[in-house]
C-alpha cells in the first residue's frame, strides 16, 4: 500500500522485449456499469466466452450451446467496432463455459459440457484460422460439467472442473504436472454439500492459498478454500 504523493520506485526486470508498458489500473470496478448490445450475433444460445486481448484487439471466443459452433469475433479496443465474426471450429453440442490463457507461448482452452471435458490449442496466435481439439481423459468421470478455470502454482498448470457425478455435486482439480501438452497426471475429486444444481466457479490467489466461490441454483453461494494451495 501507497500514500498520496508518496515516491515510488519502480524496477523493470524483463528481459528480451522490444517494447514495454505499464498499466496503473486506472478505473474502477465500484463506479456505474454500462451495458449495451454490441451485435446481433448467429448463436441460439450462448453459455461460454472469453476475452483476450491482441495485437490492439480485443478477440471474443463465443460457444453455441446448440450447434457446438466456436466464433471468434474482433472488436476494436473499446468495444466499439466489430471486426471479422468467424465460426472456427464446432464441437459436440451442449458445450458450455470455457477459460482460455495463454501458456508457454500457446493459446490454450478448456471446455465442458455434458460427460465431455475438451482442451484447445490456437497455436502461438488466438487469430490463426482455428484450433485443435483434444478429449481430455478423465479418473473419475462427470455426467455433467458445468464450468472450468485455469489456475497457475508453483510453475505448474491445473485445471478446476464443476459439475455433477449423478447425484454428487463435485468439484475435480486436474494437475498438469507433465506439461499442458500431456493428460492430467493426477485428478483430485471433492464433493460440495448441495442438492442443487451448480453453475459457475471463480478463484482468486491469497498467498499461498485459494479462496474462491461457487454459486448455484436456489440462490446457492458455496465458499471454496484450498488452505495450502492446489
Amino acid at each position: 500500500e501507497f500514500c498520496l504523493d508518496e515516491t515510488l520506485q519502480i524496477t523493470n526486470t524483463s528481459v528480451n522485449a522490444d517494447t514495454f508498458q505499464w498499466n496503473f489500473c486506472i478505473g474502477a470496478l465500484t463506479g456505474t456499469g454500462n451495458a449495451s448490445q454490441l451485435v446481433d450475433l448467429p448463436i441460439q444460445s450462448s453459455f461460454g466466452t472469453s476475452v483476450i486481448e491482441q495485437n490492439d484487439s480485443l478477440i471474443v471466443i463465443a460457444l453455441d450451446n446448440t450447434t457446438g459452433d466456436v466464433h471468434r469475433i474482433a472488436y476494436d479496443l473499446e468495444f466499439q467496432n466489430i471486426g471479422a465474426n468467424d465460426i472456427i471450429g464446432t464441437l459436440t453440442p451442449g458445450v458450455r463455459n470455457l477459460d482460455i490463457r495463454q501458456i508457454n507461448s500457446e493459446w490454450i482452452g478448456f471446455v465442458g459440457g455434458g460427460t465431455n471435458l475438451e482442451k484447445l490449442d490456437f497455436g502461438s496466435s488466438i487469430t490463426s484460422s482455428g484450433f485443435t481439439s483434444e478429449t481430455i481423459t478423465l479418473t473419475t468421470p462427470f455426467t455433467n460439467i458445468v464450468d472450468v478455470e485455469l489456475l497457475y502454482e508453483n510453475d505448474e498448470d491445473y485445471l478446476l472442473v464443476l459439475g455433477a457425478n449423478g447425484a454428487d455435486r463435485v468439484l475435480s482439480v486436474l494437475a498438469f504436472n507433465n506439461g499442458i501438452d500431456q493428460q492430467p497426471s493426477s485428478q483430485n475429486q471433492y464433493n460440495i454439500t448441495s442438492t442443487d444444481n451448480l453453475f459457475g466457479i471463480s478463484m482468486i490467489r491469497e498467498a499461498q492459498s485459494w479462496k474462491g466461490i461457487v454459486v448455484g441454483a436456489q440462490n446457492a453461494i458455496h465458499s471454496i478454500d484450498f488452505v495450502d494451495g492446489l
